[in-house]
């Protein structure tokens, strides 16, 4: 990060993010879900995850529409759904035992005429439930047979204990085309102040006519933290304990 500063990098960086950084992701995501995106078109970086949501949003939902998640949520879905015009309607997880589980009535019973996106967040704020590989194909289904799109948020992707595992939904079958991953540096490598986000899916960064086709994020920022993408996009591949460039890891993680 010094270094970037140091060597100039301080002025406007491309509206969809450096292409080292964008490349970084997309081999993150090739890595660790086996799943292919083109850094020119289908990875967009964000001022934080929060922007990316909230652009996701605005892109997908139209005033009146309705937008799915599970309860309770991050205090930024119902604020970015009124943002959009779209109204969320909560899906109370169910306690069983000392989890939280997957309601799949209450969520098959949610879904209404006016129903567009379904946002997902897992690991989930602010009960740390990993929905299961289950859940995840019972979710997949339930929005390929009601053609919603999915808006995932897995900033927590990285901090997963004990014999869970992370699983992305854009990885199950039918699931990619339909899905717009959101992630962040923020939370894996500890530097929230950064704001450095992304999404990644079909259009996401204005290519490929998909779901995330005119994501609006030229219109929610001018631009993003300049030397704390310049960074990220030069040294993204030292390793996840590394110091002197953190941010660097996301493509071995």
């Amino acid at each position: 990060m010094a270094a970037a500063v140091l060597a100039g990098h301080n002025q406007y960086p491309p509206a969809y993010g450096t292409a080292a950084l964008r490349e970084a992701v997309a081999d993150h995501q090739r890595r660790r879900y086996g799943l292919e995106y083109e850094p020119q078109g289908e990875v967009l970086v964000t001022t934080g995850a929060t922007e990316a949501l909230a652009a996701s949003l605005l892109a997908l939902c139209d005033p009146g529409d309705e937008v799915l998640a599970f309860d309770p949520c991050y205090d930024a879905y119902p604020a970015g759904a009124r943002f959009a015009g779209a109204r969320l309607v909560p899906v109370p997880l169910a306690e069983d035992g000392d989890r939280f589980v997957l309601d799949a009535d209450a969520l098959r019973a949610a879904v209404g005429p006016r129903t567009r996106v379904l946002l997902l967040n897992t690991p989930h704020n602010p009960t740390g439930k990993v929905f299961t590989e289950a859940e995840l194909a019972a979710i997949a289904g339930l929005c390929r047979e009601h053609d919603l799109t999915v808006v995932t948020d897995e900033v927590y992707e990285h901090l997963v204990y004990g014999t869970e595992a992370h699983r992305t939904i854009a990885a199950l079958p039918g699931m990619r085309e339909r899905t717009l991953t959101i992630s962040s540096a923020g939370k894996t490598f500890n530097v929230t102040g950064w704001k450095v986000g992304w999404v990644c899916g079909l259009g996401a960064s204005g290519g490929g006519g998909g779901r995330g086709e005119a994501v609006p994020h030229l219109r929610l920022r001018h631009s993003v933290p300049g030397g704390a993408r310049a960074g990220p996009g030069g040294a993204w591949r030292s390793g996840p304990r590394s110091c002197g460039g953190r941010c660097s890891a996301i493509a071995t993680c």
